[in-house]
């Protein structure tokens, strides 16, 4: 479940959410079901109920309230982008040598965009070339 707390003015307060699933080989039977369906429920209004601080474990026991719950594991949670201007460079090598001289002919900077995190990097004509002669010669 994802939710975005809206504030009276129409700004965001806040967002979050939780992933609520079986594990691999669960019995979802009868007697499970109810259980499940009470999890899903409370899931929904979570956004609109909880503090903006609250901590994992606050908001585990307020959905599996009644439930025998352990936490197993607990790790944080960040944005992290594992680009760099070497994995880019490696990306324009699989583009081949034709795509490659015609950007270096073009004679100005290749501007890559990472999707992820929006990072950019610029290939100047010399870089580019750079990795043509990396490439090698074809003929050889």
């Amino acid at each position: 479940m994802l939710g975005v707390l809206i504030g009276t003015d129409l700004v965001p307060l806040g967002s979050g959410g939780i992933v609520v699933q079986l594990l691999p080989d669960a019995v979802n039977d009868d007697a499970s079901s109810p259980h499940w369906r009470t999890v899903s429920q409370r899931c929904r209004p979570l956004v609109r109920c909880l503090p903006l601080n609250s901590a994992p474990e606050e908001i585990a026991a307020q959905v599996f309230a009644g439930l025998d719950l352990s936490m197993i594991d607990k790790m944080d949670v960040a944005f992290n982008c594992e680009c760099s201007k070497e994995r880019f460079e490696r990306a324009l090598i699989t583009l081949g040598r034709q795509e490659l001289e015609q950007f270096a002919r073009a004679a100005e900077p290749l501007e890559t965009i990472c999707h992820f995190c929006s990072k950019r990097y610029f290939f100047n004509v010399g870089h580019l070339e750079q990795l043509l002669r990396e490439l090698g010669n074809p003929r050889e």
